[in-house]
């Protein structure tokens, strides 16, 4: 069987027949959103869609058109456990990769069935980075082709924009691609439990890390975030295609009238507009506490403020009397609806969170809790839009208000927020997947 060419940039055949798209949506709801906006566009282009997730995401997945191929996990279930809080929630690296490596460990047999039982030979597969070392092995087996996706740049590369943690921030240098070497190898060492697991199933030998890697530049890569936000440096060659945001759009206002509660409605009528608090599947040891700090933070501001519960269900206790025509306790609502009305945003600086505050056009910050966060929080502030991220172990309620302070009352933020808006507003990262994909298709020949 001929390997499918790694450069996604270029079609030499017709593609008509419909194709079964298989999108591994292994994670939290951030994991799971851009595949479901990627799986309309599929959809839209006439490809039938199946979107593997926990199975707590799969009524939303259906409700999309899509079908859903669960997980035998309930994600916000697990990311509330014990187990989950502690990767979740750990400020130092050391004990959050060692909890992220134990949570993998306990995930790995159920991952392992669930993948071997879903993929079938023919499918096209897009992968995360959770299930990438999985698909090497069972792309090797079964013939499928796989694809990967990846929301935050994980690539070695000399540009320090487009490093998780380079060691010349200032310029391009060799030292900012050996740390993303050494980034990659010490993710591997954590999430290769579950490959390991599925290469043994598979009969196959296990590999070492150079093997893998070796193994993955032969995949295509989209990367799923803006180039105004990331732009590709050159050292990544064509495999890697920044393709812009896969963002769902804006509820229209008969989605919306079913989709945003009327007290959120109401709240936004009575006043200013607020600044927009959310951790999203972030958790803490003590929600009690990080709520207070939430509260003061508001109160010494003196803003209004809209404070999403998130997995951490976040003012379970109520909102204080004296804050009770200020703060309004919310779950989910679509941030591309909800944002836009807010005055400013601080979220944990997912890639999805940040995307999404980018896209609203007012200012935004992060508050990191792990992983890829910090880089994001550090984006958003080379970006002009906000001020310098607050990483969550260095958060108090000064530091906080002091922060909302300065988002509620920078010209310069302000203006920053609009420009970038307005050139996203401009992008259709989903219509660029799709005909990429298409073209891969084309590129890599057509069976059954």
């Amino acid at each position: 069987m001929r390997a499918p060419s790694a450069d996604v940039t270029a079609a030499t055949a017709e593609h008509d027949a419909v194709m079964r798209f298989l999108l591994l949506g292994w994670g939290s709801r951030g994991d799971v959103e851009p595949f479901v906006a990627l799986g309309r566009g599929l959809r839209a282009a006439g490809h039938d869609v199946a979107l593997a997730a926990g199975r707590d995401y799969a009524p939303w997945v259906e409700s999309h058109g899509l079908t859903p191929e669960p997980f035998g996990v309930d994600m916000q279930e697990a990311m509330r456990s014990p187990l989950g809080r502690r990767w979740l929630g750990n400020a130092n690296t050391t004990a959050e990769l060692r909890a992220m490596s134990q949570a993998v460990r306990s995930f790995t047999p159920v991952l392992a069935d669930d993948l071997l039982r879903i993929v079938r030979p023919d499918d096209v597969v897009v992968s995360s980075s959770l299930t990438f070392d999985s698909m090497l092995a069972i792309s090797q087996a079964r013939g499928c082709r796989h694809v990967t996706a990846l929301f935050t740049p994980g690539i070695p590369t000399r540009s320090p924009a487009a490093s998780l943690a380079p060691v010349r921030s200032g310029s391009d240098s060799a030292l900012n691609v050996a740390s993303g070497y050494l980034a990659l190898a010490v993710l591997h060492r954590v999430l290769r439990p579950a490959g390991a697991q599925v290469r043994e199933r598979l009969g196959l030998s296990g590999q070492s890390f150079w093997a893998y890697g070796e193994q993955g530049r032969h995949v295509p890569v989209l990367m799923a975030v803006s180039p105004t936000v990331l732009p590709a440096p050159p050292d990544w060659g064509p495999r890697v295609r920044v393709t812009g945001y896969w963002a769902l759009p804006a509820p229209t206002p008969e989605q919306a009238g079913a989709a945003v509660p009327p007290e959120i409605r109401a709240f936004l009528d009575a006043g200013e507009p607020p600044v927009y608090l959310g951790f999203g599947s972030m958790t803490s040891p003590n929600p009690r506490a990080t709520t207070e700090l939430l509260f003061e933070a508001v109160r010494r501001s003196g803003l209004r403020a809209i404070i999403h519960r998130g997995v951490d269900r976040l003012g379970m206790h109520g909102v204080p009397d004296d804050l009770a025509t200020r703060v309004l306790l919310t779950d989910s609502v679509p941030h591309a609806w909800l944002l836009p009305r807010c005055v400013a945003v601080v979220t944990h600086g997912g890639s999805g969170s940040a995307g999404a505050g980018l896209r609203a056009g007012v200012p935004s910050m992060a508050v990191p809790h792990m992983g890829d966060q910090p880089y994001w929080g550090r984006r958003l502030h080379d970006l002009g839009v906000g001020p310098a991220p607050i990483r969550r172990a260095d958060l108090t309620a000064a530091n906080l208000a002091d922060a909302l302070t300065t988002l509620t009352t920078s010209p310069g933020m302000a203006h920053r927020a609009v420009v970038v808006a307005t050139r996203l507003a401009r992008e259709d990262g989903v219509g660029t997947a799709v005909e990429l994909l298409g073209n891969y298709l084309a590129n890599s020949g057509r069976r059954g």
